[in-house]
């Protein structure tokens, strides 16, 4: 009984400060801002898949981060069809690539990441995924 109250009070307190979505500025210039969402650990898992090559041992951070941008900035949505057709582009990458600078990506890369609690570096990826 004992262990099954602790885990209620967990989700209890859990669910009170989780903050499902967050307003944050991407842009030192502008100050244009996003919403963003947290990244699922089942998420993480796959982007990290998706951007290691075992081939070469290697690990395409541009992916990764671009799998970061497009599936949890829910403003602007890189994926809407309507924004996409109206731009003229066929893919999420290509509007990102389009309208954001190489700093502002790599901001709102950073910025998921840190709301996700994955505060650890690119390189530690890297290590994990060779390892």
């Amino acid at each position: 009984m004992g262990n099954m109250s602790k885990l209620m009070d967990f989700l209890e307190n859990r669910s009170k400060n989780d903050e499902k979505e967050k307003k944050i500025i991407f842009s030192a210039d502008t100050e244009e801002m996003a919403t963003i969402t947290k990244v699922t650990p089942l998420a993480q898992a796959h982007y990290q898949k998706r951007a290691m090559s075992l081939e070469n041992q290697s690990f395409d951070t541009g992916r990764y981060q671009m799998d970061l941008i497009i599936n949890h900035t829910i403003d602007p949505n890189f994926k809407d069809a309507e924004i996409l057709k109206k731009s003229g582009f066929a893919k999420p990458e290509d509007l990102v690539n389009a309208l954001l600078s190489a700093g502002e990506a790599q901001e709102l890369a950073s910025e998921i990441s840190k709301f996700s609690g994955l505060d650890k570096s690119i390189k530690d990826l890297k290590k994990e995924a060779k390892n």
